[in-house]
């Protein structure tokens, strides 16, 4: 006895000339768009967090908090703030 463990191809895409549907493999767009606060903390560090705080990393450099947070926002530098804490 042979039991399938997979929907035969007609049935999972409606063809039945043979070959996939294409369409049914591509992964759905998702464009979530995170607002960055970069801020430099108390002991010199920079720190690089959405405002959700899911994403987020501390760095050495401001440079690199930066790089960081536009990769993450796309490239948008209108989803990046930076706050700069007034040195005593």
């Amino acid at each position: 006895m042979v039991r399938r463990l997979y929907k035969p191809l007609e049935r999972a895409t409606g063809k039945t000339d043979g070959r996939p549907n294409m369409s049914s493999f591509a992964p759905a767009a998702v464009l979530t768009l995170h607002h960055f606060e970069v801020s430099e903390n108390g002991r010199g560090y920079w720190v690089a967090k959405d405002k959700e705080g899911m994403i987020g990393g501390v760095f050495r450099t401001q440079k690199d908090a930066l790089r960081f947070a536009l990769f993450e926002a796309a490239g948008d530098s209108a989803c990046v703030k930076v706050i700069s804490s007034p040195r005593l």
